[in-house]
């Protein structure tokens, strides 16, 4: 049984996973700075 959804889903979270690490970076920068 496949899920049409489950690769929307899965593109969703590593958009999110994506900017949360840009988002750290971002605040370790700026704490470095």
């Amino acid at each position: 049984m496949t899920r049409p959804h489950l690769s929307h889903t899965v593109r969703r979270s590593k958009i999110m996973v994506t900017q949360f690490k840009r988002s750290q970076a971002e605040t370790v920068t700026a704490i470095t700075l």
